[in-house]
């Protein structure tokens, strides 16, 4: 009784496991392309056949989107001149394939590689995930097309730019290039020459663009500023001031009984702005050598000098003797250092 429990344990955590394998195994993708080496006027034909279970279809858009895709500069390497889509067919166990022929043409000469990227099978359920088969990569040589050892009876004109009437070779030139190899393989050296020439060195802008932005980035950051003058520094300083106090007052610390960081935030930003302003240390200075400092400066009014000795010995009092001031106090040494940031003339 104990084995076939453990068995039953066993089989019941192994499970889903052996279930993902079984999902796996019923999404399939045979990808068969007729050749491997075409001409560059040919037509390379492609058969997919695609087998899923029931509840599943191909995503053709994307299917279409992968085909020409390009993981290079260039082009893509072929053009998709028509897709062929066979009826479902329905087989045992609720799976179902379906036939898909591609006709493609390619695009440019040498090695191609055709690759779908990801398959995506879709379900009707949208909460089911997608299923994504991975394409194999397929070389596909181009090659370009072959020069007849024949004379044709009526040889192409060829077209000009500078006279109305086309150019022909004469029957002697005719002879001579149909009839020597070396000839042959030089016209179709140019050929093949002229065509990369005519593709965009897109590695080359690629590399130009990078560059380009790179010194429009160095330059900017090393850019010489002219330095801030003292009616706008004081500006700035201002405008700091006033929104650390607004700030302070959101925090409606008075409120909450927390007056020794009110006082410590609100003398900090007083002493800040005045050493930015008239560039006295403030910050650092004790409460007379504040004092002092300000007394000999005369760009302060005796009255301003008057109230913030009285700003400061009050901040003291709360700071270093425990004092509990109230509301209404809080209230007057705020607006004190607004009304005297906002007068400060710049």
């Amino acid at each position: 009784m104990k084995a076939w429990f453990f068995l039953w344990v066993l089989l019941g955590l192994f499970s889903p496991f052996v279930q993902g394998i079984a999902d796996e195994k019923e999404f399939e993708v045979v990808i068969t392309p007729a050749a491997s080496t075409i001409s560059i006027n040919d037509f390379l034909t492609v058969h997919l056949r695609l087998t899923f279970p029931a509840g599943y279809q191909v995503d053709l858009k994307k299917l279409h989107q992968n085909l020409l895709r390009s993981s290079s500069f260039y082009e893509h390497p072929f053009t998709l001149v028509e897709m062929k889509i066979e009826n479902l067919q329905e087989h045992a166990k609720g799976r179902f394939s379906q036939e898909i022929v591609l006709i493609l043409q390619p695009r440019r000469l040498g090695e191609l590689f055709l690759t779908f990227y990801d398959i995506d099978f879709i379900a009707e359920n949208k909460s089911a995930p997608i299923k994504k088969i991975v394409s194999e990569l397929y070389p596909i040589k181009v090659t370009a097309p072959k020069i007849t050892s024949q004379i044709p009876e009526n040889f192409a004109a060829l077209l000009t730019f500078e006279k109305k009437l086309p150019m022909e070779l004469s029957e002697e030139n005719q002879k001579l290039l149909l009839n020597d190899p070396s000839l042959q393989k030089q016209e179709i050296e140019r050929n093949i020459k002229q065509m990369h020439e005519k593709q965009l060195p897109w590695i080359q802008i690629g590399c130009f663009a990078l560059i380009t932005l790179y010194l429009c980035f160095f330059l900017k950051s090393f850019s010489i500023k002219k330095p801030l003058t003292s009616k706008q520094l004081a500006k700035i300083a201002k405008k700091s001031a006033l929104a650390e106090l607004r700030q302070l007052r959101s925090k409606q610390l008075p409120a909450k009984g927390l007056f020794d960081n009110f006082y410590v935030h609100l003398t900090d930003t007083l002493r800040a702005y005045i050493q930015k302003k008239y560039h006295i240390p403030a910050a650092t200075s004790t409460t007379p050598e504040f004092l002092a400092e300000v007394a000999q400066s005369s760009v302060f009014s005796s009255s301003f000098r008057q109230q913030l000795v009285h700003f400061l010995q009050q901040a003291d009092r709360v700071k270093f003797e425990r004092y509990s001031p109230s509301i209404e106090e809080c209230e007057i040494a705020y607006q004190l250092a607004i009304q005297f940031i906002q007068d400060d003339p710049i």
